[in-house]
């Protein structure tokens, strides 16, 4: 499941959406000859489906968004031939239920990436593949799925942490065969996002024994410096934010949830929207 499970209500039609997307990257298309492009915002824009672009899928509640997400975003781009990272809030109703709005989570995600907009976007991906009746077990696979349906030219790794490659995670061996023979199609990759001396390798090695996989996708991170991060969680924000008095984040305040791991963007958009202070302050 999404990295996360280690660490005003609009809602859109699937049908639409992925309608609208199809049709953006035709006309994208149609007016260059091909689907490439030199501007760096339009090549990792997710309205558009550009050729031979890597974007690496980043799925996580975000409720809310922390330092520490960002800093695992930014230091996978700088992995060999990562060009986006698009982050991913999860929507399905049964995964935490007690979680804030979809809608709401987007907004803060989106203000999250300041001067890293160009390379890091916010995907609608969870919501846009669910369906009535979509085990919560099932929501990356989905997702994935609707990730390679409706771009067809972007190659997509997927970012995992390596609490899910262990028997007791959210997987069953079945449920990760599915997902990893999706990834292989196009021969791309799960990141595996390590934790401290954690070794994922045997069960790697256990999925791929049916032999339908013939080479491992699994790329291993292992050198994403979490150690000023210890304090860091998006739980910490909201238990923070129940301090708020009337929605207002008075300096002291401020400095908790810095510490806390709210982006001075995150800050500065809870700073000018009260109501949503209160939404946590009230337990959402």
């Amino acid at each position: 499941m999404p990295v996360a499970w280690l660490f005003p209500i609009i809602f859109y039609s699937v049908a639409s959406r992925r309608v609208s997307i199809s049709n953006q990257a035709l006309a994208f298309s149609s007016a260059r000859g091909e689907n490439s492009t030199d501007d760096p915002e339009a090549f990792c824009d997710p309205e558009l489906d550009v050729a031979n672009r890597r974007v690496l899928f980043f799925g996580g509640t975000f409720d809310p968004p922390t330092t520490a997400h960002l800093h695992i975003a930014k230091t996978a781009l700088a992995q060999p031939g990562i060009d986006c990272v698009w982050l991913s809030p999860m929507f399905h109703p049964e995964y935490k239920p007690d979680k804030s709005d979809v809608q709401l989570r987007y907004s803060m995600l989106s203000m999250s990436f300041g001067a890293d907009s160009v390379k890091m976007k916010m995907s609608r991906a969870y919501e846009q593949s669910y369906k009535d009746g979509n085990l919560v077990q099932q929501s990356d696979y989905f997702a994935y799925l609707w990730l390679e349906e409706n771009y067809p030219q972007t190659n997509f790794d997927m970012m995992v942490g390596a609490d899910s490659l262990t028997r007791d995670g959210p997987y069953t061996v079945e449920g990760w065969r599915d997902i990893l023979k999706l990834v292989v199609k196009k021969h791309n990759r799960i990141l595996v996002l390590a934790r401290g001396d954690s070794d994922t390798t045997e069960y790697e090695n256990m999925l791929l024994e049916s032999g339908e996989i013939k080479s491992s996708p699994f790329v291993h991170l292992r050198d994403i410096d979490m150690s000023g991060f210890s304090e860091v969680s998006s739980s910490g924000i909201r238990a923070l934010l129940q301090e708020a008095k009337d929605g207002d984040i008075d300096p002291s305040l401020q400095a908790k949830l810095s510490t806390a791991g709210s982006s001075a963007a995150l800050l500065d958009y809870l700073k000018q929207h009260p109501k949503v202070v209160l939404k946590y302050s009230r337990g959402r």
